[in-house]
């Protein structure tokens, strides 16, 4: 990038962080909105865990140190701590002197000592507090490690050189995320741009690969082993642009594949070629040197695989040994103009083996394709909008690339008018509107990437969910998304020190259980706001919430405590009477027999009550047989969408999520089918 980039990025990142903190409604301070919006970017990587904005520095006792957020990664047993140096004034591109780097991580590293020893003074149920908490009791695991993080928005000095702190006891690693890093999270012209990895540059070496055939024309395989490390470098430099056409979610090793992956890693990498499935990639070039060996691939693409890259690449970052781990690598070269046709086919196909289906591809989804398109089409009609847009932003960064072709600053203004930064939702927006209010405020807490996913597993098999979404089901999410942005400002508003996510979602799930859910989403987008009693109705709920979840059982951290489902189902049995429910009922929900509520058939009944009696492990035996044996039968009833659906269904269990009437009555009758046909 160049300077006159980074100089654009300086400005236009000091323009978003001033829109957010200045919200007059919903205020916070520049270094937390700042710090919110970097981690939200590393964690979509799968460079960092779900955080929590934990803004402390003691005004007096500099000893007892300073942190501005943490998270904690239960399955690799590693604690992230990060500390801001954001300067709101800058205009300009600023290097960061290493004694300011030296002083931050030092004061970081004072706050993880002194909150070990439980020397720590602030507010009980603030975030900083839950910090100390959860570096104090470790969350009831034992830490192997610690990563200590400095962001800030200016520019790492050249030759910086971070090492570890020789008198710490405990694995640990330090690094600094400057504007350059943040350039490849947040620019727009960064972030769609061709991945074209040159092997030799990036790692030092291409490596050995064999010309396998030529599947059809202009389309041709390669076969090849790739070092685990060169390929865990290219996920660090490239990120999710690895995975644009096959976005899989990366749940930072908390699936069990992912936990797999991660312990053949550490205990036996020498193994891990044999052990693992490999991945396949895409490429519109591939360059071999003289002893044909990759040195180039043009226009790279993880199109199955990517939790093995992502997972190489966390390994990596944690200082872990990779000289031992090869990859088996399938390269398809595929012209570019073939791309959007031939890669979501490859990424089906090849992804088979794995029992994933269509909830894998996400940005290219043709669920979230039909819905953007929509939004580009239904203008906001409520007075004193002048034709406005919600922007559903299906893919990252497509909002600031929209502003970014603007030639002109009335080309941008008419764009912003058009199209107001407050009224963009991106997908996991969406999926944390629908399932705050379909009733999971549990798995809401546990972060955008699981909440998302679960959102994606029922679109595709029948949970609730529109195949397809048309424009009713758009204003309905617009109407959730104004629910839940102003039931967000309200909780803000009542001075609660801490745990806003967590109240709001939990907060408006209670509410939507006591009015069963029956939203008139129709007042709602018409007016584009909320009537005084639902404002009501929200504080008065918010406050029995906010007591009931920051007041857990046997001292359990409140983070914790959020995410777990049996906090959700001792949340609906709160008595919290007022007016409001009768109020808003009579205003937004509604009439009863409009009610989306059917009633069960005995078929579904039955179904549902069958799906009590089995295991998880059995339904995923049952995938494997329809994968094997049931793929070999000319049988409709084991068709190619029942590959992917009994999988998914096996996950719902793993995860506590019910089935519904439609998943139930469908998975009995391919177990039932599955038996016809021998299957044990």
């Amino acid at each position: 990038m160049t300077n006159s980039r980074f100089k654009k990025l300086v400005r236009e990142l000091k323009a978003d962080i001033e829109d957010v903190s200045g919200d007059p409604e919903n205020p916070s301070s520049p270094t937390d909105a700042f710090t919110d919006q970097i981690l939200q970017s590393l964690t979509e990587e799968g460079h960092w865990p779900q955080h929590t904005i934990a803004h402390f520095k003691h005004p007096r006792k500099a000893s007892l140190g300073e942190i501005s957020a943490f998270g904690v990664d239960e399955d690799s047993k590693t604690l992230y701590l990060s500390v801001t140096e954001f300067d709101e004034t800058l205009n300009e591109v600023v290097a960061i002197s290493k004694q300011k780097i030296t002083a931050k991580i030092k004061k970081l590293r004072s706050f993880y000592e002194n909150a070990t020893k439980g020397s720590y003074e602030m507010d009980v149920g603030s975030e900083a507090e839950a910090a100390c908490r959860a570096i104090e009791e470790g969350l009831g695991v034992d830490f192997n490690s610690v990563k200590f993080t400095l962001l800030t928005n200016q520019k790492e000095p050249e030759d910086l050189e971070l090492s570890p702190f020789d008198d710490f006891g405990l694995s640990h690693t330090i690094q600094v995320v400057g504007i350059e890093r943040i350039a490849e999270l947040y620019d727009p012209e960064g972030d769609h741009g061709p991945v074209d990895v040159d092997f030799v540059d990036l790692a030092g070496e291409g490596f050995p690969c064999l010309p396998a055939a030529e599947t059809q024309k202009n389309v041709k395989i390669y076969s090849a082993f790739i070092p685990g490390k060169s390929l865990g470098l290219v996920y660090s430099h490239y990120g999710p642009r690895l995975l644009e056409l096959n976005v899989r979610s990366f749940l930072q090793a908390t699936g069990k594949v992912n936990k797999g992956i991660r312990e053949t890693i550490e205990k036996s990498p020498q193994k891990f070629l044999s052990f693992n499935n490999g991945i396949t990639v895409t490429s519109s070039k591939v360059e071999l040197d003289e002893n044909s060996h990759v040195v180039t691939l043009k226009d790279m693409q993880v199109v199955n695989g990517g939790q093995t890259t992502a997972s190489l690449s966390r390994a990596l970052n944690d200082n872990l040994d990779l000289s031992k781990i090869f990859v088996h690598m399938k390269i398809v070269e595929v012209p570019q103009k073939h791309v959007a046709k031939v890669v979501p086919e490859i990424s089906r196909f090849a992804n088979r083996q794995n029992a994933v289906n269509e909830a894998d591809l996400t940005a290219h989804h043709p669920f979230h394709v039909k819905l953007e398109e929509i939004a580009q089409e239904v203008p906001v009609t409520a007075t004193g909008s002048r034709n406005t847009y919600w922007y559903y932003e299906r893919m990252k960064g497509a909002h600031r690339n929209l502003l970014a072709e603007a030639s002109t600053v009335a080309q941008k203004k008419k764009l912003l008018t058009r199209f107001p930064k407050r009224q963009k939702f991106t997908k996991t927006d969406l999926a944390k509107y629908h399932n705050t209010w379909a009733g999971r405020p549990w798995m809401v807490a546990r972060g955008a990437t699981k909440n998302f996913t679960a959102f994606m597993v029922d679109l595709e098999t029948g949970g609730g969910i529109p195949e397809m979404p048309n424009e009713d089901f758009f204003k309905q999410s617009v109407a959730k998304a104004i629910l839940f942005r102003e039931a967000d400002k309200i909780v803000n508003n009542q001075g609660f020190g801490g745990w806003k996510a967590q109240i709001t979602c939990f907060t408006l799930a209670y509410i939507s259980k006591r009015i069963n859910g029956q939203l008139d989403y129709k007042n709602i987008w018409e007016s584009q706001a909320l009537s005084e009693n639902w404002h009501k109705a929200i504080t008065v709920t918010c406050h029995e919430i906010q007591q009931f979840i920051t007041n857990p059982e046997d001292g359990q951290n409140i983070g914790e405590y959020c995410k777990k489902e049996t906090t959700w189902e001792a949340v609906q049995l709160m008595d919290v009477e007022h007016d409001y429910f009768k109020l808003i009922d009579f205003e937004y929900v509604l009439p009863a027999n409009e009610s989306s509520d059917q009633e069960l058939t005995n078929e579904q009944e039955e179904a549902l009550a069958w799906t009590r009696t089995i295991s998880a492990n059995e339904i995923q035996n049952l995938a494997i047989w329809i994968m094997s044996d049931g793929q070999d039968l000319d049988n409709k009833l084991f068709s190619f969408r029942a590959v992917g659906f009994v999988p998914q269904m096996a996950t719902r269990m793993n995860a506590g999520l019910e089935f519904t009437p439609k998943q139930a009555t469908w998975l009995k009758t391919l177990w039932e089918g599955a038996k016809d046909h021998a299957w044990v």
